[in-house]
């Protein structure tokens, strides 16, 4: 009989997206998409930041460069960028909780 090798365990690396939405000298990034199998780039849109207190204008440009941002990770590292909405403290509680 031949021996066994157990597989490793695939690694997932999340990389959030703040307020730099740029990729190109984006170093979270680039390490997590060296060290984990599956990268999960993700934003959260939180409740405080909506139109009624920032304006239509500076929302629209959000999704704007959220879309690109989006098109970009999907052309670069074929992946996609997740938005979740909610409070940060509480949206990364329940990701980390599972």
């Amino acid at each position: 009989f031949g021996s066994v090798v157990p597989k490793r365990a695939k690694l997932m690396a999340g990389v959030w997206f703040r307020k730099c939405l740029r990729l190109h000298d984006n170093a979270a990034l680039v390490r997590a998409a060296e060290t984990g199998d599956q990268v999960v780039p993700f934003f959260i849109l939180d409740p405080w930041f909506d139109r009624s207190r920032i304006g239509v204008n500076r929302f629209q440009f959000l999704l704007q460069c959220l879309r690109d941002l989006d098109g970009q990770l999907r052309e670069r590292y074929g992946s996609r960028l997740l938005v979740l909405q909610g409070r940060p403290d509480e949206v990364l509680r329940d990701l980390f909780e599972g």
